[in-house]
């Protein structure tokens, strides 16, 4: 389409004129290649097992089983996705994940909002869960987040802020200068983070909170026992190289 830069990819097409509708199996790909405002070249990707094109008035692409989704810092796995192009929304389901440079979020459902292809909040239903790397120099410390549901919002391709409501809880640790803290896990009706550099600046917790700080001589080598339930890093994060592994200069 050369309206909007997308290729599509398979080993089988079936096209419909009438409908205006195309369905590819046996390897599907897609691709979409744009220029971003600073003039650098933007790429998104999309591979699943089945895929679904509708050129009619919804403008929609349905990807089904094995899904893998790349745009930039952001990457998605899912077993379903929806993705309406005129709008720049997309629906995610079955065990949804994303990644966004080092924040994670699982839940039931995700929705995802672009402006000019630029990620702007992410909605997380059902079990929702965000976790973050605490500090580059403690690896395997997560800052944590979950509740019914979680609004991330981002700016300038970076996290701004994060609101949880119903039923939140947020595990998060500290540091003195350089050297680890301990860490608070926090429960509100409703707790909002704000970000400056990918960090934590400020926490807001509204009604029926209670927090508990633990030293760092109680969290030491022991952090796995303080994560919160739900947690699961997810280690498969996909790549343009995964989805297009022939193409070069991705």
């Amino acid at each position: 389409n050369a309206a909007n830069n997308v290729q599509l990819f398979g080993e089988y097409l079936e096209h419909f004129d009438d409908a205006r509708y195309s369905r590819i199996t046996q390897q599907p790909r897609l691709m979409q290649i744009d220029t971003s405002a600073d003039g650098e070249i933007d790429t998104f990707a999309v591979k699943s097992l089945v895929m679904e094109s509708y050129d009619d008035s919804t403008k929609k692409l349905v990807a089904t089983d094995s899904v893998a989704m790349v745009r930039g810092p952001l990457a998605v796995r899912c077993g379903w996705a929806k993705y309406f192009t005129k709008d720049e929304f997309i629906e995610l389901r079955q065990q949804p994940v994303v990644w966004y440079e080092d924040n994670q979020a699982t839940g039931d459902s995700i929705s995802l909002r672009l402006v000019h292809n630029k990620l702007q909040k992410a909605v997380i239903v059902g079990r929702a869960f965000a976790l973050s790397q605490s500090d580059s120099a403690y690896a395997w410390r997560y800052n944590q987040l979950t509740g019914r549901k979680i609004e991330m919002h981002f700016a300038d391709d970076k996290l701004r802020e994060m609101i949880v409501d119903r039923n939140a809880t947020s595990l998060y640790y500290l540091y003195d200068g350089k050297e680890p803290n301990g860490c608070n896990k926090t429960t509100g009706d409703a707790i909002t983070m704000t970000f400056v550099s990918g960090k934590i600046d400020i926490i807001r917790i509204v009604k029926g909170i209670e927090g508990t700080y633990y030293p760092e001589n109680m969290v030491s080598k022991k952090e796995g026992s303080y994560n919160l339930d739900g947690f699961l890093l997810r280690n498969d994060r996909p790549s343009l190289k995964s989805i297009f592994p022939s193409i070069k200069n991705l």
